[in-house]
């Protein structure tokens, strides 16, 4: 079942989240969250996304500050499009370390080469005194 099937079979039934969720193998806070981002953002909001959603670093500062300010988190998540409330706890200590960036690390992507060269090359494993190659 998708989300959306999930969500729409919860708003038919008569049972609680909690039961409705135990019942199809979902975390109840997942359900809840799934809720809130319908409610806020329609279909675009229970969509799977495949990829990562990014925010300016002066946007980042600015949810931290307000979250540190003492507002609520589930008003800030709503103000500024952010996924989860862990989110931006994450940003908060980060934000404390002086380590908030506007971007993750980068991959390096090797050239077809350099990939060839190291998946040629043997690999020797020891597991449990067994020899692997």
């Amino acid at each position: 079942m998708n989300r959306l099937e999930l969500l729409y079979g919860y708003q038919k039934t008569e049972s609680g989240l909690k039961v409705y969720a135990d019942m199809h193998h979902v975390n109840q806070n997942t359900m809840t969250r799934w809720i809130r981002q319908f409610l806020l953002h329609g279909l675009a909001g229970v969509r799977h996304r495949s990829f990562n959603h990014r925010c300016s670093l002066n946007t980042k500062i600015e949810a931290v500050k307000e979250y540190q300010a003492g507002f609520p988190g589930e008003k800030i998540i709503e103000k500024y499009d952010i996924r989860s409330l862990s989110q931006l706890k994450q940003w908060s200590i980060q934000y404390n370390n002086d380590e908030l960036k506007t971007k993750s690390r980068k991959r390096v992507r090797k050239s077809a080469a350099a990939r060839k060269n190291s998946n040629s090359t043997k690999r020797i494993i020891y597991w449990n005194g067994n020899l692997f190659r």
